[in-house]
């Protein structure tokens, strides 16, 4: 089940990318070395590398944020960096390094649409499903290599 949140998650904070403009590059990016959620291009023409962390709303990681630990930030600048090698033109442009933290809710059949939000003020997503998906944060420039 995680996984498969995880991947909806990153599936509908690109559709919000994408409303605000992003181009997508590349969802679920992947080498030898690792994966990269998501690619994509600001509209200034930033290529920013997005980790989603999607959780609960009862999430004890800080709604994934602790699991960007030190070695996961370096085995994404890696991940990275081999795909600047294999697309050299957005090698060129200015890259950075952004987290995103996505909190979903479940939805049973007996509850209505209208259910308060897990946390006041987070910005709706969509639902998918039994799901509704919210932006907690999204951290730019979270890391630097």
């Amino acid at each position: 089940m995680g996984k498969k949140i995880g991947q909806i998650g990153e599936q509908v904070l690109s559709q919000w990318l994408i409303a605000q403009a992003w181009q997508i590059l590349a969802q679920n990016w992947h080498c030898s070395w690792g994966e990269l959620d998501l690619i994509a291009q600001t509209p200034a023409g930033v290529v920013a590398f997005i980790e989603v962390k999607t959780r609960q709303s009862q999430s004890l990681d800080q709604g994934g944020l602790m699991a960007i630990t030190p070695a996961k930030q370096r085995k994404i600048i890696h991940t990275a960096q081999l795909f600047l090698e294999q697309y050299p033109d957005y090698a060129a442009l200015p890259c950075r390094f952004d987290v995103a933290l996505v909190q979903y809710q479940s939805i049973t059949n007996t509850q209505n649409f209208h259910l308060p939000l897990p946390t006041p003020g987070l910005e709706f997503l969509g639902q998918r499903g039994p799901y509704r998906f919210f932006l907690l944060d999204y951290l730019t420039d979270a890391f630097t290599p």
